[in-house]
């Protein structure tokens, strides 16, 4: 049932997740998953951020035989792709990602060096999909490939910090961004996260989770 968009108009997300979150838990897994990646990957789907990670559980559903639909509309409605970089039992690690942003972020001459110091044959010339294969593997090994950072939009520097466990920037530990050398413009990328996952939940909620129009309504920026 579709809700009135008056009622949330001037919510908060800590006032409208909640909602959101009982909403989405009512669908099927199809239209539960990606209602999940809606919101989760709105970063990415309002072009904040070049991509995201996200670990959508699995809440006793089969929703890995549903990622295969599930990305072939984030990709014709949205322009994005999803890979599968870890699963377990209970849960799996998504990629989000917007292609071309990733590979202009890619390019940059530092983000080359940092992923061919740490031996990915993808890195030059760039195979993106190739590129995403190493990262998933790695994900699979001892140590988590925190080089994953470059396609999420972080600075190369900040990666390189973060790696080497350098130049820590407490004060950015709420935007997730431990290492950043610019606080200012971490806190600000943090807030413009927030405020496209408070699209989508208002975007989802005001139309009832209907995905092609809650997608519609999210990349206009409304939400109805």
């Amino acid at each position: 049932m579709k809700a009135s968009t008056a009622v949330f108009a001037d919510a908060s997300l800590g006032e409208i997740f909640p909602v959101l979150l009982r909403g989405i838990a009512s669908l099927e897994d199809r239209q539960y998953l990606t209602g999940l990646l809606l919101y989760h990957g709105a970063p990415t789907l309002r072009r904040v951020k070049p991509a995201v990670l996200t670990r959508p559980p699995f809440a006793a559903r089969d929703l890995l035989s549903e990622l295969p639909a599930v990305g072939a509309f984030l990709q014709r409605r949205c322009g994005v792709k999803l890979a599968c970089l870890a699963e377990s039992d209970t849960s799996m690690l998504l990629l989000i990602y917007h292609p071309g942003l990733v590979e202009r972020c890619l390019g940059h001459p530092e983000a080359v060096r940092l992923l061919e110091e740490g031996g990915y044959a993808h890195a030059r010339p760039l195979h993106l999909a190739g590129l995403i294969g190493e990262l998933a593997a790695r994900c699979g090994g001892p140590a988590f490939p925190h080089e994953v950072g470059l396609l999420l939009g972080y600075p190369p520097a900040d990666v390189r910090d973060f790696i080497h466990g350098t130049n820590r920037c407490a004060g950015c530990s709420a935007a997730g961004w431990r290492t950043a050398r610019h606080a200012e413009t971490a806190l600000a990328c943090h807030q413009r996260c927030l405020d496209a996952k408070l699209r989508a939940a208002k975007a989802l909620v005001a139309n009832g989770f209907a995905m092609e129009t809650s997608c519609e309504c999210l990349l206009r920026g409304d939400t109805a």
